[in-house]
């Protein structure tokens, strides 16, 4: 991509809408101009942009582990399947239009509205592995592709440098992610990125309650889920003989 790209180009705090949160780092990654997902290898949707939400008129979180293959009556599931790659888009990078239909803004209510239909999107959808990446004489198993809501130019596609590291380093990280069906992941590999990953993982550990601060774009429902789920998960330490007891005097601490 070129240093002028919008979609890679870093919001500067003046330009962030989301810079009063507390959650900055996420908010900046959530922040792509351009819709923006990932769908793994189990053909689910395991990462969107805010930009998703405001195009689809649905949250981002509520589409989170929806299959874009498998048929289903739910209104919701019929907007994943609309963000599905082309036949061929999983093997190769391909460049399709997008036409998700328009879901009720309250289902459960007898008369619900009936938003907008969003408008038909062209999508640039990139593999995130390479033939390389299976053993010879192996059928390949699907992919996952990361889906841009433009069409990019074949100058910004192949042999270029930082697009490059951006699908290796997403690639990687679904890898290595084995909740990804199961709660939002983070990615990225800049200090920040480390930073909320750690924090993650930390609230996680300190099996305490938690409280998260920020604005309407800092997903901290999402935040909230990923710490849910890596506490579910992660088992608790029985080695206690590495932590000893503090004793605190209770005199010492405010009324």
């Amino acid at each position: 991509m070129s240093d002028s790209d919008p979609i890679f180009e870093p919001l500067s705090r003046a330009d962030d809408p989301w810079r009063a949160t507390s959650v900055r780092p996420l908010a900046k990654l959530l922040a792509f101009p351009v819709p923006v997902w990932v769908i793994a290898e189990d053909e689910t949707l395991a990462f969107l942009s805010a930009a998703c939400g405001q195009w689809l008129g649905v949250a981002p979180h509520d589409l989170l582990g929806r299959s874009v293959t498998q048929p289903s009556t739910d209104p919701l599931d019929a907007v994943a399947r609309a963000l599905a790659p082309p036949a061929r888009g999983r093997n190769s990078i391909q460049t399709a239009q997008a036409h998700p239909p328009a879901v009720d803004s309250e289902p459960s209510n007898p008369t619900p509205q009936r938003k907008p239909i969003p408008k038909p999107l062209h999508v640039t959808f990139i593999p995130l592995t390479s033939d390389s990446d299976t053993a010879p004489g192996v059928t390949p198993l699907p992919r996952p592709v990361l889906a841009i809501g433009r069409k990019l130019t074949s100058s910004e596609l192949p042999n270029d440098t930082r697009s490059g590291l951006l699908i290796d380093l997403m690639r990687r990280q679904l890898a290595s992610d084995s909740r990804r069906s199961e709660a939002p992941i983070v990615l990225g590999g800049s200090i920040w990125a480390q930073r909320l990953r750690r924090q993650v993982d930390l609230a996680a550990a300190s099996r305490e309650h938690v409280i998260l601060i920020g604005g309407a774009a800092s997903a901290a429902a999402s935040v909230a889920r990923l710490i849910e789920s890596k506490g579910r998960n992660d088992k608790p330490s029985t080695n206690h003989s590495a932590t000893e007891l503090l004793k605190v005097d209770a005199a010492l601490m405010d009324a």
